[in-house]
C-alpha cells in the first residue's frame, strides 16, 4: 500500500501555467476557494486522502511569485500546445541573459608565465647587451649570477578549472546561473536523432567549468536509453530547459521497459528504465523543462507500456529518478505518461538485496526490510537516508502510479505543484498525486500548497 496525501488547491498565477493536451486534462470548473495548507508528516506512515471537488478550480494569485495552475479553456489549451510545438517562436529568457558570453581559452588569464627566453625576445636581448659602465666588475659578476639562478628556477603555473575545450562558451541564466548549451555540442532539437552523446559532451564540458555549470537543453530531445548524471559529473549543477516556459524544451523518452516491477517487495531496481537518472549527486537542479514517455496511447483498452489489465503496479519507468542524492531540487518541471511516477526519489543502497548461491534474493536481507522489521533504525550509521530533496512549482500528471513517489527521505518537501489525472480510468488500484513507497522509511515530509484533482486511486 502507498501513503497518500492529496491536498487542496494552491493559489496560482495564470501567466505561469502551460495548459495540457486536451486528451489528457479536462477543463476545470469554476469558483474554488484558495487553500494553502501545511502538513508535516512524522516517520510513522499516515493515511489521509482529501479529494477536491471535480468541479473546482484554483484561485489566481497576482503576486510576484509565479505558480502553476490547472487547465482553463479549450482555446488556451490549444494555444499552449502550439507554443510547445514551436519553441523557436518564443524568445528565450536565458538567451537574453546571455548577452555576455565567456570563452575559456587553453591558457587562463590568471596563469603566470615562465621567464622569457633571451634568445627569442629581441627586447630582452637589447637590454642584456647594454652594459652599465658605472657598475664595478664584481657587481657585474653578481648580477650575472643572479640572472642565471632566476632563469634556472621555473615559475610554477597557477592551475585553475576551466572548460575542457578551448572553444567552450559559458553563458549566464538569471534563474540558474552559469550554463553551457548542449546545442554547442551537436544536440539535435527536432526529436529525430538520439541525443545522448551530445548531452554527455555538454555534461563533460560543464563539469570542467570553474565553480560548476548547468547544461541547457532546447527543442525536442530524443532519448532511447537512460541519461545518467552521476558522480562522474560532480561539478555539474543542473539540467535546465531553454525557456521561457517549461513547454519549450521536451525530453521525449522512447524505450520499452524490460520485465515488470515487483509490487510485493518494492525492491525492484528501476533506475535504468527511467528517462533521467540523477545519482550520487548533491546540490543539483532540474528545471524549466518537460519529460514525456513516447508510448502509444491511441487505445487505452489494450495492454501497452502504460496499461496492463489487472496489473496496477507493473510499471518500471519514471520521468526523473533521483537516487542516493541529497539537496536535489525538481523545479518548474512537467512530467507525464510514465508508467510508474513522474518524479521518483529512492535509495538503491537501502533496497539492495543479498543473493543465495542459486542467484535468488534472500528475504529480509535489504536494509529497507531490516528497518521495517525493526532490526535496524533510522539514525544507524549504515542506514542510508537522503536529505533536503524537494519538488516545487511543477505539473506532474497522467502518470500510471503517482505524480511524485518517494522513499528513504528526510526533510522532504512537496510544494506548490499540480498533481492530477495520475492513474488510469480503467484501474482504480493506483493513481496518486503524491505518495510514499510502501515498505520504505522516511523522516519528516512536508506538503504545502499543492493542487490535486482527478487522481484515479480508489480507497
Amino acid at each position: 500500500m502507498l501513503t497518500t496525501f492529496q491536498l487542496g488547491q494552491v493559489k496560482a498565477s495564470a501567466d505561469s501555467f502551460e495548459n495540457s493536451n486536451e486528451s489528457l486534462i479536462k477543463n476545470q470548473g469554476e469558483n474554488q476557494p484558495a487553500l494553502n495548507t501545511t502538513v508535516s508528516i512524522p516517520e510513522s506512515e499516515t493515511r489521509a486522502v482529501t479529494e477536491p471537488n471535480p468541479e473546482e478550480k484554483p484561485a489566481v494569485d497576482q503576486g510576484d511569485k509565479k505558480y502553476p495552475a490547472p487547465a482553463l479553456t479549450e482555446k488556451e489549451t490549444k494555444s499552449s500546445e502550439e507554443d510547445a510545438k514551436n519553441p523557436s517562436t518564443e524568445a528565450s529568457s536565458s538567451d537574453k541573459d546571455s548577452k555576455a558570453e565567456t570563452t575559456l581559452n587553453k591558457d587562463s588569464e590568471g596563469e603566470a608565465s615562465p621567464g622569457k627566453d633571451s634568445k627569442t625576445d629581441p627586447t630582452l636581448n637589447s637590454v642584456e647587451k647594454k652594459e652599465d659602465p658605472t657598475l664595478a666588475p664584481d657587481k657585474l659578476s653578481n648580477a650575472s649570477t643572479n640572472e642565471a639562478e632566476t632563469a634556472a628556477t621555473p615559475i610554477p603555473k597557477i592551475r585553475r578549472r576551466r572548460a575542457a575545450a578551448s572553444n567552450t562558451k559559458v553563458y549566464d541564466d538569471a534563474d540558474y546561473g552559469k550554463y553551457v548549451k548542449a546545442t554547442d555540442f551537436g544536440l539535435d532539437t527536432t526529436g529525430k536523432v538520439e541525443a545522448s552523446e551530445a548531452i554527455k559532451k555538454a555534461l563533460s564540458a560543464a563539469n570542467e567549468v570553474e565553480g560548476g555549470a548547468s547544461v541547457m537543453l532546447s527543442g525536442t530531445v530524443l532519448l532511447k536509453n537512460t541519461l545518467v548524471i552521476d558522480e562522474n559529473y560532480a561539478n555539474v549543477k543542473g539540467l535546465i530547459g531553454s525557456g521561457p516556459s517549461r513547454n519549450n524544451t521536451k525530453i521525449l523518452f522512447n524505450k520499452k521497459q524490460d520485465g515488470e516491477h515487483d509490487p510485493e517487495t518494492n525492491l525492484t531496481d528501476n533506475r535504468y528504465e527511467s528517462a533521467v537518472l540523477i545519482q550520487n549527486q548533491n546540490n543539483f537542479t532540474v528545471g524549466r523543462l518537460t519529460v514525456e514517455h513516447a508510448y502509444d496511447s491511441s487505445d487505452y483498452t489494450k495492454d501497452n507500456e502504460f496499461y496492463r489489465k489487472g496489473k496496477s503496479y507493473f510499471g518500471r519507468s519514471n520521468g526523473i529518478y533521483v537516487n542516493d542524492s541529497s539537496n536535489v531540487t525538481i523545479n518548474d518541471v512537467r512530467a507525464m505518461k510514465f508508467n510508474r511516477a513522474g518524479v521518483f526519489f529512492s535509495s538503491s543502497k537501502a533496497t539492495a538485496q543479498e543473493y543465495d548461491s542459486n542467484g535468488r534474493p534472500i528475504r529480509y536481507s535489504s536494509i529497507s526490510e531490516k528497518v521495517s522489521n525493526e532490526v535496524k533504525s533510522i539514525g544507524d550509521p549504515d542506514v542510508p537516508i537522503m536529505d533536503g530533496n524537494k519538488v516545487t512549482n511543477s505539473f506532474l500528471h497522467n502518470n500510471r502510479v503517482a505524480g511524485v513517489m518517494f522513499g528513504y527521505q528526510r526533510n522532504f518537501v512537496v510544494d506548490n505543484n499540480i498533481l492530477s489525472y495520475n492513474g488510469h480510468v480503467l484501474d482504480g488500484g493506483t493513481g496518486y498525486g503524491a505518495a510514499s513507497m510502501a515498505g520504505s522509511y522516511n523522516d519528516g515530509i512536508t506538503y504545502t500548497g499543492n493542487y490535486t484533482n482527478y487522481n484515479y486511486r480508489k480507497a
